[in-house]
């Protein structure tokens, strides 16, 4: 049909007397290929995985040992806080442990004592010296004095006996309180440590800092405390494994499928283009302005080869 095409042309470009021939930037071979039709959407790219680094303890930021584009491994300290006032109560916490276990000790050497009074070994001996003096007056060989002498030790043994038995219960309680102590003072111990520890912040996974949000000297606020409204110290991304997200129109969704080949290109680098696949389709599109559309993940391959070319950044990549 091309040919035929031409050939009138020319037939009738002869008739008319043209005298110059057709431009050649005009003209083309005829070529069998195949078409391919594309779907396109943009969006950033993103690592898979990525930690917000914020603190658990409250304080001024002393040290930072790592700037953007590091890679850091997992346990590396990042930062440190000023630790001053937290060693503090690190010491006090552990003086006020010390001063508990000394008072539990008094307690339980107080109790051993009450418990050796609260045996009476006196009263064995009050009771028999009592039925020694019963014996010998009733032969009349001791005067009614010795017996009641006798028999007012015994009452004062048995007493005695009686009243160790009272400040027994009183000493068990005071160990038990004792002992309470210590381990209230052990936990405010383990705390305060536990705090102090909490002032060294170090990197959980094996990652790149993309971004650092604090300098020395700036504040610090506590996870523990504001959540996620605590202050955000830095962001770490893996970016050996990263993903595209963009939107497709509902009228291009059906052509897309999972494990889909796809090739990514940046307004970075223009001229690379890195070889990815879906990964994931949301099911539920989201409607904005009359214009439906649904997220696409796109997972890069060798990634971890290509990340040098394909940086964390705010702009636009294109999906094909």
């Amino acid at each position: 049909f091309v040919v035929l095409a031409v050939a009138a042309a020319w037939g009738f470009s002869t008739l008319k007397g043209a005298s110059s021939a057709l431009d050649p930037s005009r003209l083309a071979t005829v070529e069998r290929a195949t078409m391919t039709r594309s779907v396109v959407a943009t969006g950033k790219v993103e690592p898979i995985t990525k930690v917000e680094i914020k603190s658990k303890a409250n304080g001024i930021i002393e040290r930072l040992f790592v700037d953007v584009d590091q890679v850091v491994m997992p346990g590396q300290v990042l930062a440190e806080l000023d630790k001053e006032n937290l060693t503090a109560r690190v010491r006090e916490a552990r003086a006020n442990l010390q001063a508990a276990e000394a008072a539990r000790s008094a307690a339980a050497a107080q109790l051993k004592k009450n418990e050796v009074v609260a045996q009476a070994p006196d009263v064995a001996f009050a009771k028999r010296s009592f039925e020694r003096a019963q014996q010998l007056a009733a032969r009349k060989l001791v005067a009614a004095s010795a017996l009641d002498e006798a028999h007012r030790a015994l009452e004062q043994a048995e007493n005695r006996q009686r009243a160790a038995a009272g400040q027994l219960v009183i000493a068990q309680a005071k160990v038990t309180e004792a002992t309470a102590n210590v381990a209230q003072a052990q936990a405010a111990v383990e705390r305060a440590e536990e705090e102090l520890a909490n002032a060294t912040i170090k990197a959980p996974i094996r990652a790149t800092v993309l971004t650092r949000d604090v300098e020395i000297g700036s504040p610090v606020s506590s996870i523990l405390n504001l959540g996620a409204n605590a202050t955000l110290v830095m962001t770490l991304g893996d970016i050996d494994k990263v993903f595209v997200r963009g939107k497709v129109d509902e009228a291009d969704i059906g052509r897309v499928q999972l494990r889909q080949r796809a090739r990514i290109t940046t307004e970075t680098f223009r001229d690379r283009v890195f070889e990815g696949r879906v990964t994931q389709i949301s099911p539920i599109g989201v409607e904005k302005d009359n214009v439906t559309t649904f997220e696409v993940e796109v997972s890069i391959d060798n990634a971890a080869k290509e990340h040098h070319g394909l940086r964390i950044s705010s702009d636009d990549s294109k999906i094909e």
